[in-house]
Formats: C-alpha cells, structure tokens, sequence
C-alpha cells in the first residue's frame, strides 16, 4: 500500500488490516500528510485493477486532530480503497 500511494503524495502512514493469522482482511488504511493528496488518490485509483479487483477508494470523514495529517485509505470488493483524510480512518471493505 505504502509504495502505491505514496506515488500521489507523502504518507504519514499506511497498513494492510490482517487476522490473527496474518492474512489480509480485505481493508487498508492510508494517511497522507495533505488532504489534497486523498483526493488525488481517489481520483487516480478508484476502480483500477490490482491484482485482478478494481480498487474501491472512496474519501471519509475527516476527524480533527492535532497532527494535520490527511488520509485516504484502500479497500473495497476483494481488492480496493477508500480514501479520505484525519488522523484516524476506518474503510470498509478492501484490500
């Protein structure tokens, strides 16, 4: 996740959700340090294939924090994405 969207902007941080078996959950999460850059992440992967499922990147409400940081996040149907900006964000379905 960290090298796809960091391709559209910096990130603050990024995280593929796994089990306890460590096996992905179908969910993302993404924070990029501008919320301008979680459209742009929108804009750019929303329903574009990986790994043969069309991402699902949707922006979510933002939740104020201190950090000024901004977020969009993957996930969606199989393989996908949503997107959006805060500190904390919650997608979901996904990756």
């Amino acid at each position: 996740m960290h090298d796809l969207f960091s391709e559209i902007g910096p990130l603050k941080a990024a995280l593929v959700h796994h089990d306890e078996k460590n096996r992905s959950l179908g969910t993302a999460y993404v924070v990029f340090k501008k919320p301008q850059d979680a459209a742009k992440a929108v804009e750019a992967y929303h329903l574009v294939p990986l790994d043969g499922r069309p991402l699902n990147v949707q922006m979510v409400a933002p939740i104020l924090s201190n950090t000024g940081a901004a977020g969009a996040g993957q996930g969606g149907g199989g393989r996908g994405g949503g997107g959006g900006y805060g500190q904390r964000q919650g997608y979901q379905r996904g990756y």
